[in-house]
């Protein structure tokens, strides 16, 4: 029976957290009004949630007013966290955003330490540190960057990490299930994005949504649907699949979302910031293992897709002046549609 629950909820996993980061993207950049856009991503998340209580699949117990002050700040953290991500996301490439939260991951660790009294072993260190550098090489030789996209990364990864410490002493002392949390952030999200987004940022998005193709329509509704699925997914698999499955998998998701995302966005990767974003996703997969290696077929398998699938996403050597410097080589130099926008604004348009 878990044979056949795995051959359905990983694929299902790996598809939506690729199309959700494609997704978001795309309409970050297409659909300018990142307020909205997670009024209606948040309130889509509440009612299929709710939907899926109502049908059994999810479980929560009833709502209290303690739990909604509880997750107040929670929530506000929470908005500031999303609207940032989608002020970044058009100016930055995917491997971008995924090596930010990796630097983030070593920085919850360490207030676990210094808030929390969590000690870690000496190869998780080691994890972490080669998080760092793997980190520094990417950025410095990084061919999409966009000084005001880093900006808005660097502020996203400061509230993550806040965000991931207060929530950690906020969910332990909650009662409620993971999915009722879910919904509690999510409904208290509303009026804060209502509030900006519409008296603050003057947003008109019914104005916008008119001025728009029907591409970009679906691709707003999808990430409601795309976003409840991501949340299926961890739940199904959290009842039967192992903490190590769940992480090779979600790293198995990070590579093809920057393969997908390379070539959708036409962000090019140097050799050596590929190698850089390499040493990272590997060190923070080595982290989430308590600092060593699974031993199993997968684990090896995994190591060699990352390396050798982010070189194949950097493309073939090109002659110039720089010998470090290569490109999707397979390309088309004017992008299609539904996609071409994204060429046009934010970093590293090809």
């Amino acid at each position: 029976m878990a044979t056949l629950q795995g051959a359905f909820w990983f694929p299902m996993f790996t598809a939506s957290s690729v199309s959700m980061v494609v997704l978001n993207k795309y309409c970050a950049t297409a659909f300018p009004l990142p307020y909205s856009l997670l009024f209606f991503q948040n309130a889509m998340t509440v009612l299929l949630n709710v939907c899926f209580v109502q049908a059994g699949i999810f479980k929560m117990k009833p709502l209290a007013t303690d739990q909604f002050v509880m997750f107040l700040i929670p929530a506000v953290l929470f908005c500031a966290m999303l609207v940032t991500s989608l002020l970044g996301l058009p100016l930055v490439s995917v491997a971008t955003t995924v090596v930010f939260r990796s630097v983030s991951t070593g920085f919850v660790a360490f207030g676990d330490y210094f808030l929390f009294g969590k000690t870690f072993s000496q190869p998780e260190v080691a994890c972490l540190g080669g998080v760092v550098v793997g980190a520094v090489i990417y950025a410095y030789t990084d061919l999409s960057y966009d000084r005001v996209g880093y900006s808005w990364m660097f502020v996203n990864a400061v509230i993550f990490v806040v965000a991931q410490l207060y929530e950690k002493q906020a969910i332990s002392s909650s009662q409620q299930t993971p999915v009722g949390i879910g919904i509690v952030q999510n409904l208290l999200s509303l009026p804060i994005l209502f509030v900006f987004g519409g008296y603050l940022m003057k947003e008109e998005p019914s104005q916008q949504l008119t001025e728009t193709d029907n591409w970009i329509r679906i691709a707003i509704f999808l990430t409601g649907i795309v976003g409840c699925s991501l949340n299926l997914c961890y739940t199904n698999l959290s009842k039967f699949a192992s903490a190590t499955a769940i992480s090779l998998t979600g790293n198995f998701n990070k590579v093809l979302s920057i393969l997908v995302g390379a070539a959708l966005f036409h962000n090019p990767l140097s050799l050596t910031q590929a190698s850089g974003l390499a040493v990272c996703i590997l060190a923070t997969w080595c982290f989430s293992q308590k600092g060593a290696l699974p031993a199993d077929f997968r684990a090896f398998s995994l190591a060699l897709f990352v390396f050798f699938g982010l070189l194949y996403a950097s493309g073939n050597l090109r002659s110039s002046n720089d010998p470090d410097f290569v490109i999707l080589s397979n390309l088309p130099k004017t992008p299609s549609q539904p996609f071409s926008l994204l060429s046009q604004k934010g970093g590293g348009g090809g």
